[in-house]
């Protein structure tokens, strides 16, 4: 398992090899889309190595990507977004409340939320609330290759795949 990561130096955390398993760029947002199982702590720390954070959900275009992005085999897979639970309710890894944008299932979020992050799920869209010290897959918002010119399509008004060979891995 080692042997198919890399390590990051500043934080010891494995992240996996290669990068993405997939990515889509769209109105100028870059979503990686990472298909290993990590806490949501690992996730985010993976994410920041990169030069990102577990991406932040503000519209119904980037809920859309976040479900777009994410592999649909199973409907058990969903993954890690940038919501968590602080001593001021739930808020993105920027710091913001959720509000005013939100997509909560039916039933969430818990009031009291002690430990949970949240999970978008690729079916329907809804965010649910999970023990950040469970296992999922992860989505970042990475940094532009440069190749987005300014609608989000790359230049033909498509989502469009973005190459990663702009991160070192080893």
């Amino acid at each position: 398992c080692v042997a198919l990561k890399m390590t990051l130096m500043a934080c010891k955390i494995q992240c996996p090899a290669g990068g993405p398993k997939n990515s889509l760029t769209r109105g100028g947002m870059t979503i990686g889309y990472f298909d290993e199982f990590y806490t949501w702590s690992d996730a985010r720390s993976c994410c920041v190595a990169m030069g990102g954070d577990l991406v932040v959900i503000t519209s119904d275009s980037v809920n859309q990507l976040a479900q777009d992005v994410q592999d649909q085999e199973n409907d058990e897979f969903h993954a890690w977004i940038g919501v968590e639970y602080t001593s001021d309710g739930y808020q993105w890894v920027d710091g913001t409340p959720v509000e005013p944008y939100e997509q909560w299932g039916f039933g969430q979020p818990p009031t009291q939320g002690a430990g949970r992050g949240a999970i978008v799920r690729w079916t329907d869209g809804k965010w649910i609330t999970v023990g950040k010290d469970q296992t999922r897959r992860f989505m970042c918002t990475l940094p532009s290759d440069g190749g987005d010119d300014g609608d989000g399509s790359n230049g033909d008004g498509d989502t469009s795949q973005v190459s990663h060979d702009h991160y070192v891995f080893e």
